[in-house]
């Protein structure tokens, strides 16, 4: 199912290392990790720091209301 919804979700993502940045950071926030900061999600993922997490979150172009959008249907 997760990979599902990441297959859905896609779309909003315009480039393929953003999508799987959205791929790790759904990975890590559904994960069991206590705590789900950037460090901790990047840790369960095997990343050695945070930065393409943050990436996506702060600095990528990508439309969180095409996001919205897609969820809403």
């Amino acid at each position: 199912m997760c990979q599902r919804m990441k297959q859905f979700l896609a779309p909003a993502f315009k480039r393929v290392e953003q999508r799987a940045s959205a791929s790790t950071f759904i990975d890590g926030v559904l994960s069991r990790a206590e705590r789900k900061t950037g460090w901790m999600l990047a840790e369960e993922a095997g990343l050695d720091r945070p930065y393409r997490l943050q990436s996506l979150l702060g600095r990528s172009s990508w439309s969180a209301d095409a996001l919205c959008d897609r969820v809403r249907r």
